[in-house]
Order: structure tokens, then sequence, then C-alpha cells
């Protein structure tokens, strides 16, 4: 589940690689579907053994020159992965793109209702998105994602590790974000902040 927030920061920086290291091929974890999802952004290199058994093996992203943003929009059925909702809205928003999302039945039921914190999120950013019972439907563009460029957010997320990580990289379009209860991202993803920092992100912590 680490990986696709990964693949997310990838998918919206241009230029950008990064090494997996012990990512599992054949994974039950729904997050795997990521890989398919964002085929068109992110190029995933043939999977290597590093020699240390059968489930430890790395791969490379890499950003992908993005065929043109197709008329209409782009649909995904999150029936079986509803759970990468929040990093692929986000990401779908940042790359400019209208896109509808269903299979979201279950997601007022998880840490927090997703759907209404992501909801909630766009519409800071003055991206325009609605939503009925088990969908949802983002309206952003290149010229609203633009606009973004020299101003500062900040983002509760409201006790959602995957809240937390799937805003953090619009710091990639936005001049400065901050996300309020950091700590959160311990549930999955404990290295999350080191990794990105590593990355290349500007950290700032506040007491």
């Amino acid at each position: 589940s680490a990986a696709s927030f990964i693949y997310q920061i990838i998918a919206t920086a241009p230029g950008a690689r990064a090494t997996l290291n012990h990512l599992d091929q054949d994974s039950f974890q729904g997050d795997e579907a990521i890989r398919y999802l964002l085929k068109d952004e992110v190029e995933t290199a043939d999977w290597v053994d590093d020699g240390i058994g059968p489930d430890t093996l790395y791969t490379t992203l890499v950003h992908r020159t993005m065929r043109p943003v197709r008329e209409g929009q782009y649909t995904f059925d999150l029936m079986y992965t509803p759970d990468i909702f929040p990093m692929l809205a986000i990401t779908q928003a940042m790359l400019g793109r209208s896109a509808r999302f269903t299979g979201l039945d279950s997601l007022p039921l998880k840490e927090s209702d997703r759907i209404a914190g992501i909801s909630d999120a766009l519409g800071q950013l003055g991206i325009p998105c609605t939503s009925g019972p088990g969908w949802f439907e983002v309206a952003s563009s290149t010229e609203l994602i633009a606009a973004l460029a020299d101003r500062a957010f900040t983002f509760n997320p409201r006790g959602d590790h995957r809240m937390a990580m799937a805003l953090a990289p619009l710091s990639l379009v936005c001049e400065l974000i901050t996300i309020e209860d950091p700590g959160v991202v311990t549930k999955s993803y404990p290295g999350f902040w080191e990794d990105i920092g590593k990355a290349g992100f500007r950290l700032e912590r506040k007491e």
C-alpha cells in the first residue's frame, strides 16, 4: 500500500524516477491496481530479484511523457480497490483532468469519510467536484492547477493515514502545503515523511 503514494508522486512530477525495494509483484493488496491505473503516467521497469528471496524484488518507476489529455472524463471503477480513491482523485486533479470514480460505497465507513474529506480538500483548492452514493466526480483543468502555484493551504486529514499521504504531494503544484496531525501516517507507512524528504520535498515540522 505504501508504494501507491510513490506512484502518485512520480505521476505528477515530470522527470521524476524512484526505485522501490522489496516490492511484492503478486501482492493481494488492492493497491497493486495502481500499476495499471497510472500506466499512462508511470512506466514500471522490469521486476528484478534482489537475491534475498522470492518476495523481495525491486523495480524502478519513471515519469512517462503523458499522452495528450483526451476529451471527456477519465473513469475509474474502484469497487475492489476503494482505498486508493483519495490518492487517485488528488492525482487526477493535479493532472488537470476531469474524472469519475465509482464503487465507493464503503468509503464513508473507513478511518474517515474519505469522500467528504476529498470533497472538502478540492473545495479549498477551488476545484469543482460532485458526489453521490458510491460515486464522485472531479472537474479539474490545467488552468485551475496553474492558479495554485503561489498559494498555501492547510489540510486536516481527519485522523486518516491515506488522506494525509494523498494530500502531501499537492506541494508539487502549490507554494506550501501544511498537513495537520502528520503522525497519522504511522498506521501504514511510518517512514513516509522521511522518504519524501529523501526525494527532495522540503519538510518543516511545527510542534
